[in-house]
């Protein structure tokens, strides 16, 4: 998919034009059924569909399953799959049926945009969910909240959510004037 428009460049949840619902706050995941966003390192692990990719999509991948580690409750995809992530150690060797594509356009992803996007917020939320094991208000252990994203710490009872897509705000002045801003 050719990105002509900057808002549906890839890691952007616009390119997904409203197909991606994220997880809400208050809402209880479902079934661990659905599209799931593997990641090992820093490429998703997807099946070969012709010249394309496809998420390994159902129960969690029962060749993968022992390997995996905690799955997190995405969001939904095309109003009815659910998506889940889970993460891939490094040292898992992949099985023959699924490939392992790089989520860095740097290095010549051929993810379409929208696996490319989803692979972009599925790392992210395993990057929070791997340093936000204390809070960072003040440094007791923090407890998931259920059916959420966050987390909250049980001595302040500060409440802290993965930071995803985060934006880039420019204004642009002239003098006392704002000419521009865009998010």
């Amino acid at each position: 998919m050719t990105t002509p428009l900057t808002v549906y460049l890839p890691f952007n949840r616009d390119c997904l034009r409203g197909a991606f619902v994220p997880a809400k706050r208050g809402t209880k995941p479902p079934n661990e059924r659905g599209n799931w966003l593997i990641v090992q390192d820093q490429t998703l692990i997807v099946i070969p569909d012709g010249e394309s990719f496809r998420l390994p999509a159902g129960e969690r991948p029962a060749k993968l399953d022992g390997a995996l580690g905690e799955s997190l409750w995405l969001g939904t995809l095309g109003g009815d799959t659910e998506c889940w992530v889970a993460p891939l150690p490094r040292d898992v060797v992949v099985p023959e049926e699924f490939h392992r594509e790089t989520l860095v356009p740097m290095q010549g992803t051929r993810l379409p945009d929208d696996l490319l996007s989803l692979g972009g917020m599925a790392m992210q939320a395993l990057w929070w969910e791997s340093t936000s094991g204390f809070c960072p208000r003040c440094g007791d252990r923090t407890e998931r909240l259920a059916g959420e994203w966050g987390k909250r710490c049980p001595r302040c009872k500060y409440e802290h959510y993965p930071h995803l897509h985060p934006a880039v705000i420019v204004v642009v002045r002239d003098g006392d004037r704002v000419l521009l801003a865009r998010k």
